[in-house]
């Protein structure tokens, strides 16, 4: 599994791949040139810039030696690749439902068309897809390798551990798979997704041949042998039956894997979300506390704010159904857009998709518990907040929910906004406003240095406001500041 393009901190201990001034080189062996080869032969050859190519997989071209960085670690190297350097890199603890669904798609999509021309996908981590807004795209090309008959997809297991099991346990028993994927970078096991589906759980697609199938296989082989061979457990779910071997000569099991990927892909297809209200879904059809000229003002506001100059990189910080974000990507390469409430990121998704827009990423973040470091020593995936630093921040009607909600100083959640960025964009909800009002009783906490003046006076230290306005009757203010 290659090591995802991160240009906030990026690292790849193996130096297979490096981040150079923006620009991102994949060293290949020549075992992997020979596989590269071999993809670039085919219409699954990806594109760069304006040239043809299949748009699933990221832009890659083979780079002159001239034109790359000198190799970080001794190898035997036999070629150079440069990869699009992408605008954010995301996990997936931080996907929602239908992204993590989308994701299993392309990975089984790629492996059906990879097949009948000679080649076959090695792995089957989520973590080898990225998104492009709402485009899911493999970054891993050296997944893609040379098959022989005899070879089944050893990237079974991990595909189930990082896509299908949180789907299955989202989808039959509306357990949110965020939390157990960030705390497990290998996803979850056959065991722990068998202990949470239930038992009329067997009988519901999927089941059976890829949870109950592959834990006995496991189980029976630790048993047996103190292991697991990979072979068994690439096999498990893989239904071979009728199929022979020519006689004295190998089966091939390419018609296996194929058959299956397609009955895993209708099955992938056919999961659906988890049902769950959400005020916030619907945040923009329930406005009661804006009246149609507060509305318009903040659209306004934004848009003016977003508008002098255009940027690299927004992050929307509780972006709800994205109207806010819609506005920053006039004026942005790309908008982070996170929020906590996975219906608000899910609706959004769902929208972006059928646009097909590739400049917004909706993701699922708690601001207040936000993706730690994951992996080897923490590094090998980067915590949220060091991925990379914005041009710009939204935060509208945020500060409130982090004062009362998480009970957070409002010193600390100011001075935390002012060291993301050297533009803000933010809307301060008063101690007289009805949300605000509403969230104090559900708080014992005296919060009494909860005043703009104290805001005002916080962001100050570091920023400079260049605009403000004021919205339902001077009980929220909407800033516009800059770095001194």
């Amino acid at each position: 599994m290659g090591a995802p393009f991160d240009p906030g901190s990026f690292r790849d201990p193996r130096g297979r791949v490096q981040l150079v001034d923006g620009r991102v080189f994949r060293w290949l062996s020549p075992a992997g040139w020979e596989s590269w080869s071999a993809l670039a032969a085919t219409p699954l050859a990806p594109g760069w810039g304006d040239a043809p190519g299949d748009r699933r997989l990221v832009p890659t071209r083979v780079c002159p030696p001239v034109d790359a960085p000198a190799t970080p670690v001794p190898g035997d190297w036999s070629g150079h690749l440069e990869h699009e350097c992408l605008p954010w890199i995301s996990y997936p603890c931080e996907w929602s439902f239908g992204m993590l669904r989308d994701a299993a798609a392309l990975q089984l999509e790629l492996l059906l068309e990879a097949l009948p021309r000679g080649l076959i996908l090695r792995d089957g981590t989520a973590y080898n897809i990225q998104f492009v807004g709402a485009n899911p795209v493999l970054i891993d090309l050296p997944s893609f390798g040379l098959r022989t008959p005899d070879q089944a997809w050893d990237g079974y297991r991990q595909f189930c551990e990082t896509t299908l099991f949180p789907l299955l346990l989202a989808s039959y028993r509306g357990i949110d798979f965020r939390p157990l994927l960030r705390g497990r970078l290998e996803g979850i096991s056959v065991g722990e997704c068998r202990r949470l589906l239930g038992w009329r759980d067997v009988f519901r697609g999927g089941v059976f041949s890829h949870v109950l199938v592959q834990d006995w296989l496991g189980r029976s082989r630790t048993q047996a042998a103190a292991g697991s061979p990979p072979e068994s457990i690439a096999s498990s779910g893989m239904d071979s039956s009728g199929q022979r071997a020519p006689s004295g000569g190998p089966l091939d099991l390419g018609p296996v894997v194929a058959s299956n990927a397609r009955k895993l892909l209708r099955l992938v297809e056919g999961l659906r979300p988890p049902q769950r209200e959400s005020v916030w879904s619907d945040y923009d059809a329930n406005r009661s506390h804006y009246s149609a000229e507060d509305v318009a003002r903040k659209d306004a506001f934004v848009a003016c704010a977003v508008a002098h100059r255009r940027r690299k990189l927004v992050w929307d910080l509780g972006c709800n159904t994205g109207r806010f974000s819609r506005i920053a990507a006039n004026s942005a390469e790309c908008v982070v857009a996170v929020d906590g409430d996975p219906a608000c990121v899910e609706r959004l998704y769902r929208e972006l998709k059928s646009e097909q827009n590739r400049t917004i990423l909706p993701l699922v973040l708690d601001l207040a518990d936000p993706t730690g470091g994951l992996g080897w020593r923490s590094r090998e995936r980067t915590p949220f907040f060091d991925r990379g630093r914005p041009d710009a921040i939204l935060a509208l009607a945020v500060i409130h929910h982090l004062v009362f909600r998480n009970a957070v100083p409002l010193a600390e959640v100011t001075d935390w906004l002012a060291s993301l960025s050297d533009e803000l964009i933010v809307e301060f909800v008063g101690p007289d406003d009805v949300m605000v009002r509403e969230l104090m009783r559900q708080r014992v906490e005296h919060h009494g240095d909860y005043t703009w003046e104290a805001f005002e006076r916080q962001l100050l230290v570091t920023h400079t406001i260049v605009a403000t306005t004021t919205l339902c009757e001077g009980r929220r203010t909407l800033v516009h500041a800059v770095k001194r």
